[in-house]
């Protein structure tokens, strides 16, 4: 108010920027509230630690079609590994208004999920009308996490909002620890990416697999594990994919399934 007085600042618009800025204070201290560091927690055993953050993702991470089909007939195997992937690949973050989160072009080495706020996700070539709003309902750029990519639009925020990156080398490098997970990854990419590449003219970072892929006549999708017209691959579980060089990004897209391990 000070600082109002002192510049001359009319009443009116005085008291419009006292309420934004009441109300963007009281959104960054939820989001930091949500995601804190609890020094006690530290004392948790490892596996206890796996199931707090499984716990805490596990709604996030359902909304990739793969981990929702995991879980469907999970045993110790698979849920040691989703416990890992909540684990090493999942971070949750606060983006302030007008944050760049990715620009086209850079490598795609996270995919995002945008839990409250707003983002909103331009891509120049297949965008004529302006940029559209991200909801929350899916992870943007999930194709990283299924073949090498580079980023093909923008992803910025709006507002103060909270998100969530999934880093697509300890995702792929988690599902590579059972031969359950490992098999299912590797036909949900062969999956993902014939839908993909039927789309050329359409690509974009905020693809994803139709949820009536793999739906059998009673139109209930049948697992990932039965749909036997996709082989699976040994260690690694993804194809090996040339990256896509700088000079190459007005060609990027999917060229094959994700590289795992060394």
């Amino acid at each position: 108010r000070a600082y109002m007085t002192q510049n001359k600042i009319p009443a009116e618009l005085g008291q419009k920027i006292t309420q934004f800025l009441q109300y963007q204070y009281t959104l960054r201290q939820e989001a930091r509230s949500a995601d804190m560091d609890v020094p006690l927690l530290e004392l948790l055993s490892p596996q206890l630690q796996g199931e707090l953050q499984f716990a805490r993702f596990q709604t996030d991470l359902c909304k990739l079609q793969v981990v929702a089909e995991l879980l469907e007939t999970a045993d110790r195997q698979v849920i040691h590994v989703l416990h890992r992937v909540s684990q090493d690949a999942v971070k949750n973050y606060i983006v302030a208004a007008a944050d760049v989160i990715f620009l086209a072009g850079n490598p795609a080495n996270f995919a995002f999920l945008k839990l409250s706020g707003s983002l909103s996700y331009c891509n120049e070539e297949t965008d004529t009308i302006g940029d559209d709003l991200v909801v929350g309902d899916y992870w943007v750029a999930e194709v990283a996490l299924w073949t090498p990519w580079h980023y093909l639009g923008d992803l910025v925020s709006t507002d103060v909002s909270r998100v969530a990156s999934l880093d697509a080398s300890a995702f792929c490098n988690a599902l590579t620890m059972s031969w359950q997970t490992q098999r299912v990854a590797s036909r949900y990419a062969a999956m993902f990416l014939e839908k993909m590449n039927f789309n050329l003219d359409n690509w974009s970072d905020t693809f994803i697999l139709p949820r009536e892929v793999g739906a059998n006549p009673g139109g209930r999708s049948r697992p990932l594990s039965e749909q036997h017209r996709y082989g699976w691959y040994r260690c690694p579980c993804w194809r090996s994919a040339s990256k896509v060089q700088a000079d190459e990004l007005s060609f990027v897209g999917p060229v094959g399934p994700r590289t795992t391990g060394s």
